[in-house]
């Protein structure tokens, strides 16, 4: 699975790939499309500090969610980087700054989904996945559940000991999810982490 020539994403002010150095402490993961609002409520995101984001939508035909990405893109102008999630043909449709993978979708990748100098981010809640998510050439991950969370109920919660001890060995930057709030992105750090990533945490926040 892979995108070729595919042109890279005009280039961020704020924002660029290229390690940790470059990433904000927080990465917000949108909620699906809900209407006529849901733009504006993005850019109140933007608003409030965010400057990492990929939009997240499993209902959403392609055509229905290009459409909707192209919007986001256009909101979040320069100051910051918006990734198209488990659709790597958005990413230069819409020019967007790269792509968000499942746990699932990372499985089915043997090599990099988009070129490098657009982001490529992972889902992963193992160490198995994260040791994937490394080898294929992810830029960073979210890894949880570190609590249980409302998107993810029956998923067993990793707790901050077990975040610690995966994002010590992880290789790559990790956001800790799962029922984060923003101002859990001090302890992810502490514990090795990049920051936080969250939805309802982060949205509109």
């Amino acid at each position: 699975m892979s995108i070729t020539g595919a042109e890279p994403a005009k280039p961020l002010s704020v924002l660029s790939a290229g390690g940790a150095r470059r990433l904000p402490r927080h990465y917000l993961v949108t909620p699906p499309f809900g209407g006529d609002d849901f733009v504006a409520r993005f850019s109140r995101s933007l608003g409030g500090g965010i400057r990492l984001a990929v939009f997240r939508d499993y209902a959403l035909d392609d055509d229905d969610y290009l459409a909707v990405l192209r919007r986001l893109v256009a909101a979040a102008g320069p100051g910051a980087a918006v990734l198209a999630h488990n659709r790597p043909p958005a990413v230069s449709r819409a020019q967007a700054a790269g792509v968000h993978l499942s746990a699932a979708m990372l499985a089915d990748c043997e090599d990099r989904p988009v070129p490098h100098g657009l982001w490529f981010a992972a889902s992963c809640h193992n160490w198995a996945e994260l040791e994937h998510a490394r080898r294929t050439g992810a830029d960073f991950a979210t890894l949880g559940p570190v609590r249980r969370s409302a998107s993810h109920p029956a998923r067993e919660a990793l707790g901050w000991d077990g975040f610690g001890r995966l994002a010590a060995r992880a290789g790559l930057p990790v956001y800790a999810i799962g029922g984060m709030r923003k101002d859990d992105d001090q302890r992810s750090r502490e514990c090795g982490g990049q920051g936080v990533a969250a939805i309802r945490g982060l949205w509109n926040h």
